[in-house]
């Protein structure tokens, strides 16, 4: 039986105008005390304003719950900025359906670049029609305001190429137009279409603000499905998903600008924020375009080596502490060594002893000491440099499946991608300092269109074991090369295209539209390229800049 709570009987009006937030507090009173499977259900098509956090920033937030739907009835919520929308902690078979997320007021402004020099730190622009320029600024110093930046937009070939513009000042003038000082000189961006600059401008207070996190944060889950979910603007994140297991499903989700709307911006940074999980996880049917970030940063936090106690002991510190990803007895784990990029170790928890959660100093996220012992001797540990990672909680079951994306993918953990369409730069590759890690291993694209834009003017693939492209030569070093298992299959590619210090690389029946831009791979050990074409002639290795390392094992280009 399942217990259904009505918006409208808790006093809910969805008319766009008056404030919902007592209605939802009533709402999730009524669910506190109901046991067992329960409904969140609003009503059809309406607008519900939410104009404070109901539950810690958040309008909804579960604990525990078990069989819980929300049924948002492809209402709009209208939040104010200081509001997110869900946080789920700890719930298993959580259902979040029909939902449509926009703020008030908006958390950026569109604008014309109307003047600019190449090489001087000074634009002037002009806003869009529908937008008050008046509202954008700069950095307000709030130690919440991340890295503070405008994002330029210049029409591509194929789609539009953005860049991020650090802003230091915004001088209001008349007409609507301002005068904005960047961090940085400006440098336009000649993508052989004619067309007027744009940029997004942030809203002061709004933008940029972490606040309470994500739209959306799906934290240590079991199961949930997410289906017909729209977020047409945010200040920061979209989808938070952390250290979930079981079985999670994102269907017909998408983070775009509004329908309809001269917008081109739907969230100040990542769509989906994809970090330390266990779970099998499945993307399905996704548009995400108009991110000032990644549509997709699918990864794991990594951790350093802070002091070898024995061969198989080691205090570990993470990197990254804002989220710590689970150790548990049992779970497979990492150890790499970033200077000479190669793998040390693949081996199991025994025991973790130490608290899992950030500590706080100075107002700050700080990591806590962990001691780990793992189940056999790991070799040339080198403590403060050595990194370390959960392969159970790198998200090694992930799929995507006929996603359309229009910004850059970070994909640093095992995926899936198949029958897609991706407009921007897939950037295959890791962090040296251990932020988000693991290297890049198997990894499927298949049945896909790649072409360069957002993230890359020129490259729609970058595959590399951390962010360093083409200034490395690991032709000399032992071990196993750190990318390993990539495969592209039936997908037809447009620009330019990377992989370095690889292995198990196997390019099948590709169709390569260079449009002057190279195929490129580095330091490769093994690879079979097969059945591929380059601009409508079979490849060959006289299309390719290739560079074998010194022990390969077969690298074989065949018709």
């Amino acid at each position: 039986m399942v217990t259904v709570i009505n918006s409208t009987d808790h006093g809910a009006i969805g008319d766009g105008n008056n404030d919902d937030t007592a209605a939802i507090a009533s709402m999730l009173a009524t669910l506190e005390v109901i046991e067992g499977p329960a409904r969140l259900q609003f009503e059809s098509n309406r607008v519900y304003r939410i104009a404070k956090p109901v539950i810690d920033g958040f309008a909804i937030k579960l604990m525990g719950r078990v069989d819980v739907t929300i049924d948002g009835g492809q209402s709009t919520f209208l939040l104010a900025p200081n509001v997110r929308f869900l946080h789920a902690i700890d719930c298993t078979h959580l259902s979040v359906q029909g939902i449509r997320i926009d703020y008030d007021p908006l958390p950026f402004v569109e604008a014309d670049i109307i003047d600019a020099q190449p090489g001087q730190p000074i634009i002037t622009v002009r806003s869009q029609e529908g937008f008050d320029l008046r509202r954008s600024g700069g950095p307000t110093r709030d130690p919440d305001e991340q890295a503070y930046f405008g994002m330029s937009w210049h029409q591509g070939p194929h789609s539009l190429i953005g860049h991020h513009q650090m802003i230091e000042e915004v001088e209001h003038l008349p007409d609507n137009t301002a005068r904005i000082r960047l961090a940085h000189p400006y440098e336009p961006v000649n993508t052989g279409v004619d067309h007027i600059p744009t940029i997004t401008l942030p809203v002061p207070g709004i933008a940029h603000l972490q606040g309470p996190g994500h739209v959306f944060k799906i934290y240590k889950c079991h199961s949930a499905d997410l289906e017909d979910i729209e977020v047409w603007s945010a200040p920061w994140f979209a989808f938070g998903i952390f250290g979930n297991t079981g079985d999670l499903t994102f269907r017909h989700t998408h983070v775009r600008p509004k329908p309809g709307s001269s917008r081109t911006t739907s969230t100040w940074r990542d769509a989906f924020h994809v970090k330390n999980n266990a779970a099998s996880l499945l993307f399905e049917d996704i548009h995400a375009q108009g991110c000032n970030d990644d549509t997709f940063n699918i990864s794991s936090h990594g951790s350093r080596v802070w002091k070898q106690i024995d061969e198989q002991t080691f205090d570990l510190v993470q990197v990254y502490p804002l989220e710590i990803t689970p150790l548990n007895p049992g779970d497979q784990v990492a150890f790499y060594d970033p200077t000479n990029h190669r793998f040390l170790a693949n081996a199991r928890l025994v025991s973790v002893q130490g608290e899992q959660a950030p500590e706080f100093r100075d107002g700050q996220p700080y990591s806590p000491i962990l001691r780990v012992r793992v189940d056999r001797p790991v070799p040339s540990v080198v403590p403060n440099q050595t990194l370390f990672w959960s392969v159970t909680y790198s998200n090694p079951q992930t799929t995507l499946r006929r996603v359309r994306l229009y910004n850059s993918a970070r994909l640093r953990s095992p995926v899936t991608i198949e029958d897609s369409h991706i407009e921007a730069l897939l950037w295959i590759t890791g962090w040296s300092d251990g932020t988000e890690l693991p290297v890049p291993t198997d990894i499927v694209i298949r049945d896909s269109l790649l072409r360069y834009g957002r993230g890359n003017p020129t490259h729609a693939i970058i595959a590399t074991p951390l962010e360093a492209q083409g200034d490395t030569d690991s032709r000399h070093l032992p071990g196993t090369p750190p990318v390993t298992n990539v495969v592209f299959e039936r997908n037809r590619i447009f620009g330019g295209f990377y992989i370095g210090q690889a292995t198990g690389i196997r390019l099948i029946e590709n169709e390569f539209i260079t449009e002057g831009h190279p195929i490129e791979l580095f330091d490769i050990r093994a690879a079979l390229l097969h059945g591929n074409t380059v601009d409508g002639e079979e490849l060959k290795q006289k299309h390719l800049t290739l560079r074998l390392a010194n022990d390969t094992d077969d690298v074989r280009i065949t018709p």
